[in-house]
């Protein structure tokens, strides 16, 4: 009696142990995936603080005139000189001409160690380029973003 018993509940233990260890071995995978959606959201942060590092440093020269330019920074973490990113932003100047005034910036975001980051983010913006609206009258949308576009390459 005692014997007929055994071999049914061993078998459900096995059963047991099999699904248990097919679980187990999924959780890393699901784990990776979670990382690496957290490193493309501090991807796309580190290219949003380049799109105003841009912003900020073009508004600081409004009397200086638009030309093409790059600039490159690295971001630590608060009080520390550990590197957390970096960001190249790309200024288009070609189109801040009359009719158009606009200004092309692209900024790219990356999360982790330079030589081969973790995360990128690629954020591409147009701005408003036309800081006088006629002589004496500023533009209030200066530098305002008119077209945003993320993507992730």
């Amino acid at each position: 009696m005692r014997r007929a018993f055994i071999i049914p509940a061993l078998l459900v233990i096995s059963v047991f142990m099999v699904l248990v260890i097919g679980l187990l071995t999924k959780q890393p995978l699901r784990n990776l995936g979670a990382m690496q959606t957290l490193y493309q959201i501090q991807a796309r942060q580190v290219a949003v603080a380049g799109i105003e590092e841009a912003r900020l440093r073009l508004a600081g020269d409004i009397n200086q005139s638009i030309s093409n330019t790059t600039l490159s920074f690295e971001v630590c973490e608060a009080g520390t000189t550990t590197p957390l990113g970096s960001y190249l932003v790309v200024l288009d100047a070609s189109w801040a001409v009359a009719p158009f005034r606009v200004l092309r910036v692209e900024s790219e975001g990356f999360f982790g160690p330079s030589v081969k980051p973790l995360a990128r983010y690629v954020i591409r913006a147009t701005l408003d380029a036309r800081p006088l609206l006629s002589p004496g009258n500023r533009n209030p949308k200066y530098l305002h973003v008119l077209r945003w576009q993320e993507s992730v390459p």
